[in-house]
Formats: structure tokens, sequence, C-alpha cells
């Protein structure tokens, strides 16, 4: 299950006003601090689950799917931000300087 919070929505609707519609993978990124999950424009794949949520053609990888949902996409000042069962490391990284 994916939801998209009004604001999520709002700020897709201004992207997509000047951009080619397309699909929205959700997919596992790695990040500092551990996986984290994240967004980008894709194609339909053979493994993918497929969500029209608002309007909005989802795309996750259906064993991802199974393992992070349901999957909550909101947008704040800072960005897109996926809430989701995925477990992260919520102190950060020791390894890199860029922290």
């Amino acid at each position: 299950m994916i939801d998209l919070t009004d604001s999520a929505k709002d700020q897709l609707v201004k992207y997509f006003e000047n951009n080619e519609p397309s699909p929205i993978r959700v997919y596992l990124a790695a990040g500092c601090g551990g996986p984290r999950l994240a967004l980008a424009l894709d194609e339909k794949k053979d493994n993918d689950a497929f969500a029209d949520v608002k309007g909005f053609q989802f795309l996750v990888d259906k064993a991802l799917l199974e393992t992070v949902s349901p999957i909550e996409i909101d947008h704040t000042e800072s960005g897109f931000i996926i809430n989701s069962s995925l477990k992260v490391n919520q102190d950060g990284c020791s390894s890199c300087t860029s922290c």
C-alpha cells in the first residue's frame, strides 16, 4: 500500500506541470547511515507492483513492497520524505567525512 499526503501531491502536481508524465519508482537506495527509500522517475518492469495514487503512477519492486509496506510519501521544506516499516539507522554514519 502507498499513501501520498496532500503536500506531496501538490509538489508532484507542480513538477509535472512542466515535465512529461512518468511513473514514479519507490526504490531502496544506499545512503549514509544505511539503506533508505527514495524516489525516481522510471518505467515499469516485470517484477513491479503498480499503484495509481491520487492520479500518480507509482512503481515498487514486489519483494520490496512486501518488506516495507505500508509506504507514506510526504513533502516538507526539506523535500520528499518516505515513511515505511523499513528500519533505518537513526544515528547517521560514522565512516564518511561529509556528515
